[in-house]
């Protein structure tokens, strides 16, 4: 049996083919059939869950309002809690979860009744009714002078460069203040009534 396998290492290693049977060489392999239930998915996922010091912040690198469904579960807690949010596009919004827990973004959907358009230049039709306001104690305040409630995106511009997006939701004839938040200039991005 020793001889078999000496024969065989032999003819291997001098080159020798041995063939076990005669097939021809030119018979084309067929393909299986693409399966009609498996599509190639782009994966499209515009907002991102971020870590910033102890909180939580929701990034949006879409051109498009996005509204993102999250979910959060504490430890100890039997039912998670959940809520949807709506993030304007290219922007950050700070997330009011405290404490020990984990979030998670269950979804991830473009605005309902609205393209990406009309919430960064807002709709030409209407009317800007919020202003900013200097106070005598060197703040700002955003006023709205029209009876309706109205929101808006505040773009704040730090030294570097760096742009942090917020909505603020101003009831009609009221005023809320400006925070500056680091900023060394800030501007209205968008504005429109409330839903």
């Amino acid at each position: 049996m020793n001889s078999y396998w000496t024969i065989l290492a032999a003819g291997l290693m001098v080159g020798f083919s041995f063939q076990a049977t005669a097939m021809p060489r030119d018979i084309a392999v067929a393909e299986p059939p693409p399966n009609p239930l498996l599509h190639d998915v782009k994966a499209l996922k515009c907002v991102r869950l971020q870590r910033d010091g102890g909180s939580e912040i929701l990034a949006n690198a879409c051109g498009s309002c996005r509204l993102v469904r999250l979910q959060r579960k504490r430890p100890g807690s039997g039912f998670p809690s959940i809520r949807t949010l709506t993030v304007p596009e290219r922007s950050r919004v700070p997330l009011s979860f405290r404490g020990p827990g984990r979030t998670r973004i269950m979804s991830d959907e473009p605005c309902k009744g609205q393209d990406a358009e009309s919430l960064d230049q807002g709709s030409s039709s209407e009317k800007r009714c919020v202003q900013p306001r200097k106070t005598a104690d060197g703040g700002y305040r955003l006023f709205n002078t029209c009876a309706a409630c109205r929101t808006v995106v505040v773009e704040r511009i730090d030294r570097a460069g760096r742009r942090k997006r917020q909505i603020l939701t101003i009831g009609g004839k009221s005023a809320v203040p400006l925070h500056a938040d680091g900023a060394a200039q800030g501007r209205i991005v968008s504005e429109k009534s409330c839903q």
